[in-house]
């Protein structure tokens, strides 16, 4: 399964159009590999107090499977009705207790249901959204409370413990002036995994900030005590400055993490 841990989302009037970076994404068997066949690859907060679109992606083959969706805050978890949709539109109460987790946590097609186990979060894809008569509203059916977090530090988001080197390695002779936009994927152990390049001055640039940046390393994004897969976008802005040697003069910058 996929998790979705909700940052800072970004505010829709109703059901409105939101379109995630554009860029080169994994295939569909890396996307579902070692999952029960479903993901969440995008939660949005809608202007409707306690209302959230989450949209929901299945293996090829399970497009009509029902799946149950659960919703973890800091004391405890919802369970919400089951659900065949493309996308739906689930009701937190109001005694929510920030922040939250979204998962699928079982899948039911024609073969039987089955449990979801944790798996990789996929990275942001550009999500058509569907037209509001076509979204299903889940009220939550059930509220559990679960153990108490008692480690030093049960939430966090995910930050870089090692700096952003610069500048990058740039081809030899390469005079660039410019910048590179990249998505980072940090796994559970802090480590860079996928590095896509989503905008870039040009190609040799965008290739050396890339691999730059999969020698970063971070503190992984922590939910309730348990790391978890996350990502991160980082723009890098070089300058080459004209002297004997003409170093380039590399300013890096970090965005948070978006909403996925």
């Amino acid at each position: 399964m996929t998790s979705c841990a909700l940052a800072a989302c970004a505010l829709t009037a109703g059901i409105a159009s939101a379109q995630a970076p554009p860029g080169p994404g994994p295939t569909p068997e890396e996307l579902f590999a070692g999952n029960c066949g479903v993901l969440i690859p995008a939660v949005r907060r809608l202007q409707t107090a306690g209302r959230y679109l989450v949209t929901l992606r299945r293996r090829p083959g399970l497009e009509a499977a029902a799946v149950t969706l659960r919703v973890d805050d800091r004391t405890g978890h919802w369970l919400y009705p089951q659900t065949t949709a493309a996308q739906a539109i689930i009701v937190i109460p109001e005694s929510v207790n920030p922040p939250i987790n979204v998962i699928p946590v079982s899948i039911r097609d024609t073969s039987g249901e089955r449990a979801c186990e944790p798996g990789a979060r996929p990275v942001p894809a550009a999500i058509p959204i569907m037209g509001p008569d076509q979204v299903p509203i889940l009220e939550p059916e059930s509220r559990t409370a679960d153990e108490p977090a008692t480690c030093e530090t049960p939430f966090a988001s995910a930050r870089a413990s090692s700096p952003i080197s610069g500048p990058p390695n740039l081809p030899p002779g390469a005079r660039v002036t410019g910048s590179a936009r990249v998505r980072l994927d940090v796994l559970p152990d802090g480590t860079v995994g996928r590095v896509t390049v989503l905008s870039a001055t040009n190609a040799a640039l965008g290739e050396a900030v890339a691999n730059s940046m999969q020698r970063m390393t971070f503190q992984p994004e922590i939910f309730r005590c348990t790391p978890l897969p996350s990502h991160t976008f980082i723009t890098i802005t070089t300058r080459f400055v004209p002297g004997p040697s003409g170093p380039p003069a590399t300013a890096p910058t970090a965005a948070p993490s978006e909403p996925s």
